[in-house]
Formats: C-alpha cells, structure tokens, sequence
C-alpha cells in the first residue's frame, strides 16, 4: 500500500492513473446508459421528465470522462528512466480522487449540478443554481485542472530535457475544432498502430491513409480497428465543415433541443440509429474487457521479448516465421517493462 501511495516511478503513477481513469469510466458508461435509454424514443422513460435530473447526469457524465495514462508510457517512447519532476507527478495523480469526489458529491447535494457538460449559463448562473451544488462541480473542475497543469509541466519539462539524442520534433498546424485538442492522444496511437501494421513510416505528418497506400498491410484486429477509425473521423469532419456555415449550422443542426430528455417525434429514427450505436460500442467494451481477463487467467506467458511480430500472417495461419523489428526505442524494452525503463541514455539512429 505504501509504494501506491507514495511511490514517485512513472510505472506505478501511469497504472494508477489507468486504474482510476477505468473506474471513473464506469461511472461514466453507466450515465451514458441512462442517457441513451432516455433519448431511445420520445416520451418520458425513465426519469419521469425530471429535466433537472437529466442535466445533471450529463454534467457528471462529461467531466467524468477526464483522464489519462500518459505517465506510464511517455519515459519509454522518449528513453528517458523516469519522468522530470516524480514526486510532482505524484502529487498530479492525487489531486484527482479529490476531484471525483467532490464531482459525485455535487450530483447529490440540493438538485445537483445540472449545468450540461459544457457548464454553460443559464443554467450554471446562480439564478439556475443558488445551491452549493454547482460550486462544487467548480470546484471539482478546479483540482482536475490542477492536476492536469502539473502534469503538463511535467511532460513538457521530461520531454524537451530528458529524451534521447536522435530524438526530433515535427510541427504540423490544426485547422479544426479547438476540442479535438482531446483526440490527439488517439491520434498518436493510430499513428504508431498504422506504422506498425504497414511497415513503413507515416507519410508526412497527417498523412495516414497515405501510409497505409502501398504499405505491406499486415491485416490485424488493431489494424481494422484503426481503418474504422479513419472512415468514421473522415465522415465526421466532413460534417463539421459543412456545419461551419451558420445558416447551415441552424437548419440542419440546432433543431434537436437540448437539456431536456424529451424531442418530437421526427427526430426518433436518428435518436434510435444513435442508441443502437451507443449499445453496440457497450457490448464491444464487455468483449474486450472480457478477452483481457481471459488473457491475464488463461493466456500463454510471453518471454522477455514479445515486440517480434510474423513479418507476415492472417487471422487463421502464419505464412512466415520470420519476425520483423521496429528501429524506434520503445520496442526495445524488455516485457514486462523494467521500474526504470533506461538507465542508460539510449541513442536513437
């Protein structure tokens, strides 16, 4: 118990912070379940009109899904034994159960804080919400902004003094929406995964479908997971830029009204399409989440170096023995991955 609490090694903060991040979304997925029961069909379902419980469940559903694992990975991707400043990495962890619960509380006191995710006014003003409520969903959002200073301090100071000689930076602008600033985490594993899974480097900077063009694609689980990716983002930016017009934006998008668990009749087709979507990504999570006990009860023991992969297989024979490696540094790192990752500096070719 004492080296959870206390310990300063990036190994242990990065799986707390995968622990805490796994129990607070299921929190979270359980409000989303509610929310998308609600918004299957018109009509009251389950919460009997109560607007105000139903902003309320959004609210702590949105700054819920705040997390991340960053801790445990980036020393490795760098080369680096541990992060810049360990115990303010420590301190950046444990500002946050704090802040979940001071989030869980503000769902209970008085009506709740039924702000939305978003915590726009009206409703977070104090002519909505006179309570304490609101507050301390403020407060909540406080320490969660704390933390997440402090550990971007800590990344930024790990990675521009503490990263490998060879190891470079590349730029690329982002033209699009301020909060996709969220999915650059994901973008960086689909970037490694279609490197991984192509054999060659990513074409530029954001150019992944042109990696994967003439690449010796190694159909994988991953592989296939990244490739719905790419066309859902696709789709989903396209919109968004036709959404960019204001005259657009309020024909097609602001019809469907908001904060409240109710809507005509002509919006339940996409409503229902939207809730069998939600309910096929929850039986995906059980699955998986399913097949990673499995693994951890019954799966075959992997040796120091498991990173070798078939240079070339399909999902029912490998063809070839031969294993390929990657020339990053990462993949260099014995399985499980040491408590220091590097104690020497490497040199990155």
């Amino acid at each position: 118990m004492t080296r959870w609490l206390f310990s300063t090694n990036a190994k242990d903060i990065g799986t707390l912070y995968l622990v805490f991040g796994l129990f607070a979304g299921l929190i979270a997925t359980a409000f989303s379940v509610i929310i998308r029961l609600e918004l299957a069909a018109p009509g009251v379902q389950f919460l009997q009109g109560d607007h105000q419980l139903f902003n309320v469940i959004i609210t702590a559903h949105g700054i819920l899904m705040l997390f991340f694992m960053v801790n445990y990975m980036l020393p490795v991707l760098i080369g680096a034994p541990d992060m810049a400043f360990p115990r303010l990495n420590n301190v950046s962890f444990w500002l946050l159960p704090p802040s979940l619960i001071l989030l869980l509380v503000s769902a209970l006191v008085e009506n709740g804080a039924g702000t939305g995710w978003t915590v726009y006014p009206p409703l977070a003003s104090i002519q909505s919400h006179s309570g304490a409520s609101v507050d301390l969903a403020i407060f909540s959002l406080h320490l969660a902004g704390i933390s997440s200073l402090l550990g971007s301090i800590n990344f930024i100071a790990t990675v521009l003094n503490m990263r490998a000689p060879g190891l470079f930076f590349f730029y690329y602008s982002i033209n699009q929406n301020y909060c996709y600033i969220l999915a650059l985490p994901a973008f960086g594993a689909v970037s490694h995964i279609i490197s991984t899974f192509t054999g060659k480097p990513i074409f530029g900077y954001i150019g992944m479908v042109a990696t994967c063009y003439g690449g010796s694609l190694r159909i994988t689980s991953p592989l296939l997971f990244v490739l719905g990716f790419l066309a859902l983002f696709v789709l989903g930016g396209v919109t968004g830029v036709v959404l960019a017009n204001a005259t657009l934006d309020v024909t097609v998008h602001d019809k469907m009204p908001r904060r409240i668990p109710d809507y005509p009749d002509a919006f339940s087709a996409w409503n229902a399409v939207i809730s069998f979507g939600s309910l096929i990504s929850i039986v995906a999570t059980i699955l998986f989440g399913y097949i990673v006990y499995d693994l951890f009860i019954n799966g075959e023991e992997v040796n120091e170096n498991p990173w070798g992969v078939p240079s070339y297989f399909t999902s029912s024979k490998i063809y070839s023995s031969e294993t390929h490696t990657s020339n990053s540094i990462e993949w260099a790192v014995k399985s499980p991955v040491p408590f220091h990752a590097f104690n020497m500096l490497p040199l990155q070719s």
